[in-house]
């Protein structure tokens, strides 16, 4: 995986993180954001938030 390719997924990942958003109006924090291959060309984005959130996953 290139430089370029982490910068873009982890630009995009935080930008998913920063429309989490808790029942309480409070908004979740962003605790880290760690990036992976699997499997050769797959990218896997993982996002730790400081609470447990409610989302909906949906095709674009």
């Amino acid at each position: 995986m290139t430089v370029f390719r982490q910068i873009c997924c982890f630009l995009i990942g935080f930008g998913f993180a920063l429309f989490f958003r808790t029942g309480s109006g409070e908004c979740a924090t962003v605790q880290d954001i760690r990036l992976g291959t699997q499997s050769g060309s797959t990218i896997r984005v993982v996002i730790d938030l400081s609470e447990k959130v409610a989302f909906k996953i949906f095709p674009l």
